[in-house]
């Protein structure tokens, strides 16, 4: 082994992955063995070991590897799950576009109604861009997880009407060329059932369920600088969330 290439749009945890995900399903890892040690890792790759933590926890979450208490990383599989694991804090939502594909549908202007007052909180009569897509994992293109629709302020023009060139999201591109900082996300979560539109794009039955995910990125002072609404086949999706017990 040795150390990974180059590639400046994606993050060295990513890049790791990727390449161990490679090197099991082409048998240099085999089901049922051992993955070298955490420090092997650190030394083969020249990463650190919370690169190589967040390595193993990305392919442990798509079921190719399991942490045995005691004895290490085995090798469970050599193809990993189709469906797409998030874990919820603050940094996973930020590096999530990171790990996947953005492909475009449409870009349009608009001017919001209630409907998208209701939906992510702006004032009605306001002129923002709308560009959907659809996303899927970085090297499976053929089952998507989502399509994606990105609300951006007229005012950030220069963002919303670029090519979609690399997989860095718009709210990075944002404090990228604006320097305006993303200080806080929600997000709200709802069961529905999945529409013929979307249901062709994702490639799935219309009316199968579907989680509707819609995220704010607020800025400084709580402007809204971003709002984006994923609606993701249940069958290729799932959310993780961890919880502190706090002592009163």
């Amino acid at each position: 082994m040795n150390g990974l290439p180059p590639n400046s749009h994606e993050p060295r945890y990513v890049q790791l992955a990727k390449t161990l995900l490679e090197r099991i399903s082409q048998g240099e890892f085999p089901v049922g063995e051992l993955l070298p040690k955490e420090a092997e890792l650190c030394e083969s790759f020249q990463v650190s070991r919370t690169t190589v933590r967040e390595a193993l926890r990305i392919i442990s979450e798509q079921g190719v590897v399991e942490k045995l208490h005691g004895i290490g990383t085995v090798v469970k599989t050599r193809e990993p799950r189709r469906n797409f694991v998030v874990s919820v804090n603050s940094a996973d939502l930020m590096q999530y576009g990171m790990e996947t594909h953005l492909k475009m549908v449409d870009r349009a202007k608009l001017v919001t109604q209630p409907y998208h007052r209701q939906l992510f909180g702006c004032d009605t009569g306001e002129t923002w861009y709308r560009i959907r897509g659809v996303r899927s994992p970085i090297e499976d293109e053929a089952h998507p997880i989502a399509f994606l629709e990105v609300y951006l302020p007229e005012r950030f023009a220069q963002v919303a009407e670029q090519d979609m060139i690399s997989n860095l999201p718009y709210h990075r591109r944002i404090v990228e060329r604006y320097r305006i900082p993303v200080v806080g996300i929600e997000q709200e979560i709802l069961a529905i059932a999945m529409s013929q539109e979307v249901a062709e794009l994702l490639n799935s039955p219309a009316g199968d369920p579907a989680l509707l995910v819609t995220r704010r990125f607020i800025g400084p002072g709580g402007q809204l600088i971003q709002a984006s609404v994923n609606t993701h086949p249940s069958d290729r999706f799932s959310y993780r969330f961890y919880m502190n017990q706090v002592r009163y």
